[in-house]
């Protein structure tokens, strides 16, 4: 779970998945109430996480001999699995950094 890198204290998973849900770059801590960012290596393992289920409509069907339907109702799952798990993947920055 992410932790403030200004009072130094762990976010739950539900302030954690509610920070990630708006719509904003920055988060604010719940305990203290400082802007966070999230860091660059942690957006970048968000981004890999949330492309995961494409392949598993497009190219597994495919390979497997898999219905179209079952793909996509597999992916669907995947997807809300991943989204429940990237909480603790999270990894917070005091400042915006940038990409690369």
């Amino acid at each position: 779970m992410p932790t403030c890198q200004n009072c130094g204290k762990e976010w739950s998973w539900g302030e954690t998945m509610k920070s990630m849900m708006r719509i904003r770059i920055s988060m604010e801590c719940p305990h203290c109430g400082e802007r966070q960012y999230q860091s660059a290596t942690s957006r970048t393992r968000s981004s890999m996480i949330g492309i995961l289920p494409i392949p598993l409509v497009f190219i597994f069907p495919y390979i497997s001999g898999m219905t179209v339907w079952i793909a996509l109702i597999l992916a669907i799952i995947l997807s809300a699995v991943m989204v429940s798990i990237m909480p603790f993947f999270l990894k917070l920055a005091s400042k915006e950094e940038p990409y690369w």
